[in-house]
């Protein structure tokens, strides 16, 4: 995914609303604060989200843009969901998982 599509500074007042919206959303199905990567996947995936919602509204885009940028959204979403999923299926072992059976 480019720079470009994630510079916040391209973005109208709405539109990083929506983008920090999108990010306490996917931060809140965690249940957890995200790691870094987690948080990088957070954000790769709102920026682009928030721009093809903004384009849907906009008359000006044509319909060949929104396709697209919906696309790259929905990639975005599916891989963070994807890791998000994966992490969450890795819990810490227990304690009888490590040391087995504890003998009085």
């Amino acid at each position: 995914m480019s720079a470009k599509l994630l510079d916040l500074s391209t973005l109208s007042e709405g539109q990083v609303r929506r983008v920090k919206e999108l990010r306490r959303a996917f931060q809140r199905s965690l249940n957890h604060m995200p790691t870094t990567i987690q948080r990088t996947l957070i954000d790769r995936a709102a920026v682009p989200t928030a721009k093809a919602e903004a384009a849907a509204l906009d008359p000006n885009v044509c319909a060949n843009d929104v396709v697209r940028l919906d696309n790259v959204a929905e990639r975005a979403r599916r891989e963070m969901y994807l890791v998000l999923q994966a992490t969450r299926k890795e819990s810490l072992p227990t304690f009888r998982g490590m040391f087995g059976e504890v003998q009085a």
